[in-house]
C-alpha cells in the first residue's frame, strides 16, 4: 500500500545532516543542512560536495530525493528535483 502524498509544506521544513542522509537512485549522500520551502525550493548545504550528487541533479532530468534518518526511516520524499544554479527546485509533492 502506497503512502498518501501531500502538497508541499505550508512552512519551511528543516533537516540536519547529523540525523539524516539524502538518497538518490540508491546512492547515499551526506549534507550539513536541508530546508524545504513552501514554494518548492530546497536549500541544500553540503560540507564537501560530492561530484556524483551534482551530476545527478544537474543532468536536466528530474530526480526523486529521499531524506532518510540515520535509523533508516524515510522522513521525506521529494519528487521532480532539479538543480537551478545554486538552489534545487522540487516540483509537485512531498511525502512525510
Amino acid at each position: 500500500m502506497q503512502k498518501h502524498q501531500e502538497p508541499l509544506p505550508e512552512e519551511t521544513r528543516s533537516f540536519s545532516g547529523e540525523g539524516h542522509r539524502l538518497f538518490i537512485e540508491g546512492r547515499g549522500f551526506n549534507f550539513q543542512s536541508l530546508k524545504v520551502h513552501p514554494n518548492g525550493k530546497m536549500e541544500l548545504d553540503l560540507q564537501n560536495p560530492d561530484p556524483e550528487l551534482t551530476r545527478l541533479l544537474g543532468e536536466g532530468e528530474p530526480r526523486v530525493i529521499y531524506v532518510v534518518n540515520r535509523e533508516g526511516v524515510r522522513n521525506l520524499v521529494l519528487q521532480g528535483c532539479q538543480l537551478e544554479s545554486r538552489t534545487i527546485a522540487c516540483h509537485l509533492k512531498y511525502r512525510r
